[in-house]
Formats: structure tokens, C-alpha cells, sequence
């Protein structure tokens, strides 16, 4: 899924991948936290007003 979203001062243009871990461990290389949480969790967090529409249809798959 691709998500553009425009900010006041900037355009931000996301890319959503479905992929599989098959060797290692996720690390932070952009971000100050990492976590793995269910569809139903979603709303215990903050998130960038970029991310609504993707978590939005996350929602809608009722995974996790």
C-alpha cells in the first residue's frame, strides 16, 4: 500500500510492505522504539497523522 500525506510544510509519501523475518532480529535504525502489537492495540498509541490511513486498513484486517 502507498500513502501520501501532506503536512503544512512538507509531502510525505509512505510504502507499506507485508514481509516475512526469516533470519535475525529487527533493529531501530530511524526510530526510538520498536514493538510488536496486535490490530487491537493500536489505539493505546500515538502515531503521525501520516500513519491513519494505513492503520486504518490494518484495522480492517482484523490481524493479530
Amino acid at each position: 500500500m502507498e500513502v501520501e500525506h501532506v503536512y503544512p510544510n512538507i509531502t510525505i509519501n509512505l510504502t507499506l510492505f507485508r514481509a516475512t523475518i526469516v533470519k535475525g532480529v529487527p533493529q531501530m535504525l530511524e526510530h526510538n522504539d520498536i514493538r510488536w502489537i496486535t490490530t487491537k492495540e493500536i489505539s493505546q498509541y500515538e502515531f503521525c497523522p501520516a500513519d491513519t490511513e494505513i492503520l486504518r486498513k490494518i484495522s480492517k484486517l482484523n490481524v493479530g
